[in-house]
C-alpha cells in the first residue's frame, strides 16, 4: 500500500529522459512533469555529500526512497510531497547546492548530515 500519492508519470518521464539524452522533447517532458507532479522531500532538511556538493535527496517513486533509506542506518526524518519550486525555493536560504534525484546511497558512497533550514552544522 502506498503511503504518498505519487504520480508515476514524473518517474516514467524523468527514467526516459535519462535514456534519451540530449533528446530535446524529453527534455522539456521531463521539466513539464517537474513543474507539473511534487517529488517526496524530507520534512527535516538534510544534505548528503555528492562529489563536493552538498545535495538534498528528493524521490519519485517510494521504491528509490526506500532503496535509499535501507542503507542509511545512522539518520532518520519523516518525508513528504513537494514541489520541486516549492523546495528550490526554500534552498536559497541555504547553501545546498544542488538536487540530488532519486540517489542510490550505496553506489555513492554517501553519508547523510542534519540540517535544519537555514541553520548548518
Amino acid at each position: 500500500m502506498s503511503n504518498y500519492n505519487l504520480n508515476p508519470e514524473l518517474d516514467e518521464r524523468l527514467r526516459v529522459s535519462l535514456a534519451n539524452p540530449g533528446s530535446f522533447m524529453e527534455d522539456l517532458s521531463l521539466v513539464y512533469a517537474f513543474h507539473q507532479f511534487p517529488v517526496l522531500a524530507p520534512k527535516s532538511v538534510f544534505f548528503v555529500p555528492i562529489e563536493d556538493h552538498k545535495a538534498l535527496p528528493v524521490f519519485t517513486t517510494e521504491e528509490e526512497l526506500e532503496v535509499f533509506l535501507s542503507e542509511l542506518t545512522d539518520f532518520e526524518t519523516e518525508w513528504e510531497l513537494h514541489s520541486l519550486i516549492e523546495i528550490l525555493d526554500q534552498l536559497m536560504e541555504t547553501d545546498i547546492d544542488i538536487l540530488a534525484i532519486n540517489p542510490n546511497y550505496l553506489k555513492m558512497k554517501i553519508k547523510a548530515t542534519p540540517f535544519t533550514l537555514g541553520h548548518q552544522n
